[in-house]
């Protein structure tokens, strides 16, 4: 009876000093990293417009989200823009498709829904105010963004060029691309590969351009 009493009282002593070690190193080292929880389509309520804006992006930034979960799409004029195609066709009432309309003119519905005249402020947000936003803010906001419309033309010459955009502002590590297979990743990877080596070798007689490749940027999902 007393070697159990006594291995007892070392498993307690043991246990002890374990818990105490535990709390020591987490004084030292500073709270526990917690899972990046990401806001889907920048949604920061219930109420949340499809029209995603700088206006919405500060606001979440204010409520504490801290990562986003975008879709993009490309317009009738080439730009690029934050929003679901399919929500934002429903949302403003439009008869064609996001695809037929041009960036001002969704802007500018986006912002006259809300009464709002500075379309800059409370219209809806392009791709390029969206990454110049991110240098500002990094590293304290993450970005997976999804180009949707695979099926339409000129889909893989924008994902490769919003890709080089990320590339050139030094966003990998805060800005993430979403794609629907792998397939696609792995041209992606090869497009910027090749324009990497294309580069390096206008810039300095056949070098390879320092430019990153897309493994720490791309993830494969639908």
């Amino acid at each position: 009876m007393h070697k159990w009493r006594a291995a007892g009282a070392a498993a307690c002593v043991l246990f002890t000093l374990a818990v105490l070690t535990a709390r020591w190193r987490h004084a030292e080292t500073g709270p526990v990293a917690l899972p990046v929880i990401f806001s889907h389509r920048g949604r920061v309520g219930p109420d949340s417009s499809a029209c995603f804006s700088e206006t919405d992006l500060h606001a979440a930034l204010g409520a504490g989200v801290r990562a986003f979960d975008l879709d993009l799409f490309r317009s009738a004029d080439g730009g690029l823009w934050v929003g679901h195609p399919v929500e934002l066709r429903q949302s403003l009432g439009l008869r064609g498709g996001v695809w037929d309309a041009t960036g001002a003119q969704l802007s500018g519905a986006c912002a006259a829904r809300r009464a709002c005249a500075n379309t800059r402020s409370c219209g809806l947000l392009s791709v390029d105010a969206l990454l110049s936003l991110a240098t500002a803010l990094v590293p304290n906001v993450t970005l997976a963004l999804d180009l949707k419309g695979s099926e339409r033309p000129h889909f893989k010459p924008a994902l490769a060029s919003l890709h080089a955009s990320i590339v050139r502002m030094g966003l990998e590590r805060s800005v993430w691309l979403w794609v629907e297979s792998t397939e696609l990743a792995r041209w992606l990877h090869r497009d910027t590969t090749a324009s990497a080596e294309a580069s390096g070798s206008r810039q300095d007689g056949g070098g390879v351009s320092g430019v990153g490749g897309v493994g720490g940027g791309v993830g494969g999902g639908v």
